[in-house]
């Protein structure tokens, strides 16, 4: 919000800046014309007038400016009161916010002033986290303190802290969710000892943290895999794919936001040519296959509907177009083209994207071309029948899925 504010009184201070010499121009013109009956003091019209815009323009930059410094302030506060609350996570955000954004200037210095205050958060996380045993946020606090602070000290110490945990902890009993969405900063570090022995439990358990806590299917799929590429001849990318394969079967029995996105993703994969991009999509038995429209042309009956990605099967695919069947030239080099309006339709089978039915419908042809024109234009016929390409769909459908 804040970013766009800026951006936006930015571009209007730039705008009346360049504008100004032209709308001083501008108004002279209109008032030597008569067009505007002002009067100034003989000699100092144009000065004025220059000095008015002027003003105009610094006090536009002045409230931009003096809005910048406000938003900060409320902003740093949240940030204070937050991490003096013990909510370290949501002060981080808020400075981030500040350290971040977009600006015209700094006048109340808070970019260095969030900087060292995110440093400070950072150290009250990790030891309120360390006394509450809580090991999985003192990491993700470590972490960001090493991504955050520029003195050396409290990066190697971080970096100690981070080595004694894993050390004198059980690395899968270290996971939670905050760290599981920074832990590719452990993997490139070099703070975790033997990272090939610890750091593999963490990514597995990590998986399973994606979902109990969301029924993240698609991260903990994505970690499963990671196991598996990163960690090929460890123990853990044997359990890894046991776990990317059941985590795949139930993403592919899922009926609420994932697995609608997923269908809605894959069908718009497999009407431009691919395969479905989840191997989740299709996994029912092929005799009950059903189908999944992304559109609104057809209302398919709902037991033909994919009600999960495991369902989806079957993708019908439409396009629409206009086919020029002619163009008059007159004379001036105006012109009118005759146009004929196509509907396709396909049924595609998801998995390959491979087209089991196509039909092409065309609308009536254009009434032909008038002898004159004042001005060119475009002349087309009717659209094709919506139904007609509905019972055709309907009546291949029926062949394929039962």
């Amino acid at each position: 919000m804040k970013d766009t504010f800026v951006l936006s009184g930015l571009c209007i201070f730039i705008s009346l800046l360049m504008l100004s010499p032209l709308l001083v121009i501008g108004f002279l013109l209109l008032r030597k014309k008569g067009l505007i009956n002002v009067k100034f003091p003989r000699g100092g019209n144009l000065k004025r007038l220059f000095l008015i815009a002027g003003a105009i323009i610094l006090g536009i930059g002045v409230f931009a400016v003096a809005a910048e410094y406000l938003q900060d302030a409320s902003t740093f506060r949240k940030g204070l009161q937050a991490c003096q609350s013990g909510n370290f996570l949501t002060a981080v955000d808020d400075y981030d916010g500040i350290i971040y954004s977009s600006r015209f200037t700094d006048i109340g210095n808070f970019v260095s002033k969030a900087m060292e205050e995110k440093v400070s958060c950072f150290e009250q996380m990790a030891a309120s986290s360390k006394q509450d045993g809580d090991l999985g946020m003192a990491l993700v606090a470590y972490l960001g303190l090493i991504g955050t602070s520029d003195d050396k000290w409290i990066i190697e110490s971080s970096g100690s802290e981070i080595e004694t945990i894993f050390l004198e902890n059980d690395p899968a009993d270290l996971a939670n969710l905050e760290l599981c969405d920074s832990i590719e900063l452990l993997s490139e570090g070099q703070w975790v000892p033997q990272p090939a022995t610890r750091l593999p439990p963490v990514y597995l358990a990590c998986g399973q943290v994606y979902l109990q806590e969301g029924e993240d299917y698609q991260s903990a799929i994505e970690t499963y895999q990671f196991v598996m590429d990163r960690y090929p001849y460890s123990e853990e990318a044997s359990l890894a794919a046991d776990e990317l394969e059941s985590t795949i079967y139930a993403s592919s029995l899922d009926t609420g936001e994932y697995g609608k996105s997923l269908i809605r993703e894959s069908w718009e994969a497999v009407c431009n040519g691919k395969p479905a991009i989840s191997p989740a999509v299709g996994l029912a038995d092929r005799e009950f296959g059903k189908l999944w429209f992304g559109g609104s042309e057809f209302e398919l009956p709902s037991d033909m509907q994919a009600a999960s990605p495991g369902e989806f099967q079957y993708a019908i695919c439409v396009e629409r177009g206009v086919e020029i069947i002619e163009t008059c030239i007159y004379a001036g080099g105006t012109s009118v083209s005759r146009g004929r309006h196509w509907l396709k339709v396909s049924i595609r089978d998801v998995l390959t994207a491979e087209i089991i039915k196509t039909r092409l419908f065309s609308g009536s042809a254009p009434r032909g071309c008038p002898q004159s024109i004042s001005q060119g234009y475009n002349l087309n016929g009717s659209r094709p029948s919506d139904s007609l390409a509905f019972d055709w769909v309907m009546q291949n459908l029926r062949g394929i899925i039962r």
